[in-house]
């Protein structure tokens, strides 16, 4: 118990990444300074250090989405879909999507299921099946998918599952369309009049 009081008052505690070597400088700063031996130069209340971890955890989440937003910008750039795309246009793309992970097994689309997202597939392999897929067709890296009788607002006849783990970016396919109709010509109008049209880009 001796022992124990003295190290309480006296010994300067290990810094916590000799505990955990994954944890950020930021937060072991944090730790440091509630444990420091002098009062005055301790955090003074609970509520303060709640503010310094929340700034902590704020300057940290704002630090990795911008490494992620990067890395996802260049991802994109290497994909020769993007190849006539802007910086500023890939930005956009970056904005109105979302990025999934889908298992061995999963099902990306459903048939008969309204899905108005487009898919490009930046890593691993997918089964597409039904309509002018016949069977089966397998679909790899750096594909795209969009079905264009999803804007008529009528479910697909065709499903997509993944062959393993599996990477997509999805946007709505109206955003997709938008950033495409100069170059491809492609309009809502010609959609809906040929509703089981596949708008396929690979």
């Amino acid at each position: 118990m001796v022992k124990l009081l003295h190290q309480i008052v006296y010994a300067t505690p290990p810094p916590i990444h000799t505990y955990r070597n994954d944890l950020p400088e930021e937060l072991e700063n944090v730790v440091a300074q509630t444990m420091l031996k002098d009062p005055g130069q301790r955090v003074s209340s609970g509520a303060s250090m709640a503010a310094e971890l929340t700034r902590v955890y704020k300057d940290l989440r704002q630090k990795y989405d911008q490494l992620d937003n990067q890395e996802h910008f260049d991802v994109l750039r290497t994909l020769t879909f993007f190849h006539e795309f802007s910086h500023a246009e890939i930005w956009e793309v970056l904005r109105a999507s979302d990025w999934h992970e889908y298992k061995d097994g999963d099902d990306i689309v459903r048939e008969g299921e309204i899905d108005d997202r487009f898919y490009i597939i930046v890593e691993g392999e997918v089964e597409v099946r039904g309509g002018q897929f016949g069977r089966g067709t397998t679909l790899g890296t750096r594909t795209t998918l969009g079905f264009l009788n999803m804007l008529a607002g009528e479910p697909t006849a065709m499903e997509a599952t993944a062959l393993d783990d599996v990477i997509t970016l999805e946007l709505e396919l109206e955003v997709m369309l938008d950033l495409l109709e100069d170059e491809f010509q492609c309009s809502r109008r010609a959609a809906a009049g040929h509703p089981s049209a596949v708008y396929d880009i690979w």
